[in-house]
């Protein structure tokens, strides 16, 4: 299943790879920001339970009491995910630098760089007590992800996903995705879609 997923991440970051566009970070609002204001967004958080309809409040990725937005400066997670990773990178075509994938045996952080910056464009966990916003944990079922999110995400092959715009056609909306193995969460990733100009 992880290969499934791992597959389409990767169909994902070629075009991200063949979309050249700006430089700029767009951030959760749409508007764009610089790396230092990216880097200012991870803060100290309680974890709440986030309510109401799928949104951009469920696109933060929140651990051990700090949360990590998408399109923030990845050093701080990747500090608490430690320095026990293996890094694969690739010329960004979208941006000006690199683009870097930061493999764990747990999780996989996916990064694009804003000038010495790599900014968080994915995080997708596997293993561990992670837990989103809503309280869904890996092992959950998917009857649990719907009660918790509602009805608004889409089946797609091995995975339930909620785009933000509310539309799978929408490759360049940001969209939480829970990997199914069995009918429970075998992964979650938090996917920002930066760089996809399609």
């Amino acid at each position: 299943m992880k290969k499934i997923l791992g597959l389409l991440i990767g169909i994902m970051l070629i075009f991200g790879f063949a979309a050249c566009g700006g430089a700029q970070v767009a951030d959760d609002s749409g508007s764009t920001a610089t790396a230092d204001e990216a880097a200012q967004a991870v803060q100290e958080t309680e974890q709440e339970e986030v309510s109401g309809p799928f949104g951009e409040a469920d696109m933060v990725f929140v651990h051990e009491g700090k949360s990590y937005p998408i399109s923030s400066d990845a050093a701080p997670l990747l500090e608490v995910f430690g320095s026990d990773y293996e890094v694969i990178t690739a010329p960004s075509c979208a941006f000006e630098g690199e683009d870097k994938q930061f493999i764990y045996d747990f999780a996989e952080v996916f990064t694009y760089p804003d000038g010495d910056t790599d900014l968080i464009n994915e995080i997708y966990v596997f293993d561990g007590d992670f837990t989103t916003g809503r309280g869904i944990s890996l092992g959950d079922t998917l009857e649990a992800v719907i009660e918790a999110y509602g009805e608004g995400g889409f089946e797609q092959g091995d995975t339930y996903v909620y785009p933000l715009s509310g539309s799978m056609e929408d490759a360049g909306s940001q969209r939480l995705t829970f990997e199914l193995t069995d009918g429970k969460v075998s992964g979650i990733s938090w996917f920002g879609a930066n760089g996809l100009e399609l």
